[in-house]
């Protein structure tokens, strides 16, 4: 039989093992090593040790399982009131289901407890506090539609999608910028800029992203009626063994059906791969809703490709 307790420093290496045996369980190679774990997770300032749950096993004291939750006290997307499951994994075998209810169970209690009335998961897009740049883990494609077992489990314990999500990427090495004549006149018209991102005064952004490189790229158009645009892009760390530190992630803002705008946004995103490929990085990949026809636009102008799909998940405590 086993048991749910709260995380303990000697866990790290457990947790790594069921993350990988999780992933590989549905076809995935995504790593996370003790050493991600310690300086991208366990290290954050704002990390609890009660937000972090592991199942053991009775007597051996091997570990099938944990899950991590908490709430994001300056969230914007979500809102302030709303619990977050960050990652759930679970090791395969004839109990997993078991497991993995009793860790949502947890969870679940735990919020209630705090007086949440509304849980994501996994993760939160934009309100996320873990595992940014880290595998699938970093909360914006939510569960991948691949992982049949964790879509399972989230069901059964009550949670339902409510926001589907897409994965797009594009080799960097091969990208050549779209050109035309809107193109053109932008590109004749425009100044671009690189910022580090570590410049930045947002202490709370500053950590959330601590274990990650922070490139700000502007764009200032002389044209009239286009206003500057400003796009931040995150890679991991070199020193992080186990991560890719060539896949570059970024987020777009919501923008309108404007046509010169949508060409700005190209423009924008052309000249920032254009500096990614001089610093030899190989994919650029984000996140967007496949509902959403301006992102999709953009994106496959400039040659974006799916590369998986997924959902947000929520559920309702009553």
């Amino acid at each position: 039989m086993w048991s749910i307790r709260p995380f303990q420093n000697t866990d790290t290496l457990r947790l790594s093992k069921i993350w990988e045996a999780h992933h590989r369980a549905y076809g995935s190679g995504e790593l996370c090593t003790p050493v991600v774990l310690d300086q991208c997770v366990l290290s954050k300032p704002y990390f609890r040790y009660e937000d972090l749950q592991v199942a053991e096993e009775r007597g051996s004291g091997e570990c099938r399982g944990w899950i991590q939750f908490g709430v994001n006290p300056r969230a914007k997307g979500l809102g302030v009131g709303h619990g977050i499951v960050h990652r759930l994994c679970v090791a395969p075998g004839p109990e997993e289901s078991e497991v993995a209810a009793a860790l949502l169970l947890t969870a679940r209690k735990s919020f209630q407890a705090q007086g949440v009335t509304q849980i994501c998961g996994l993760g939160a897009f934009t309100d996320s506090l873990f595992y940014q740049g880290i595998s699938d883990g970093d909360g914006m494609l939510g569960v991948s539609a691949l992982d049949d077992r964790l879509v399972g489990w989230m069901r059964m314990a009550g949670y339902e999608p409510y926001s589907a999500t897409e994965s797009r990427e594009v080799s960097i090495a091969r990208f050549r910028p779209p050109m035309d004549r809107n193109q053109m006149a932008i590109h004749r018209a425009s100044t671009v800029s690189r910022i580090l991102g570590q410049e930045r005064d947002d202490w709370w952004e500053n950590v959330i992203f601590g274990h990650c490189e922070r490139v700000v790229y502007q764009v200032v158009t002389r044209l009239p009626g286009l206003a500057p645009l400003e796009l931040t892009c995150w890679f991991p760390e070199l020193a992080l063994p186990g991560i890719d530190p060539n896949i570059v992630r970024f987020l777009l803002p919501k923008i309108s059906n404007d046509e010169m705008l949508i060409e700005q946004w190209i423009y924008m995103l052309g000249e920032c791969l254009r500096h990614l490929q001089q610093d030899r990085k190989h994919l650029a990949r984000t996140v967007v809703d496949p509902q959403d026809a301006v992102h999709l636009r953009i994106l496959q102008r400039l040659g974006f490709k799916t590369q998986s799909h997924g959902m947000l998940m929520r559920s309702v405590i009553t």
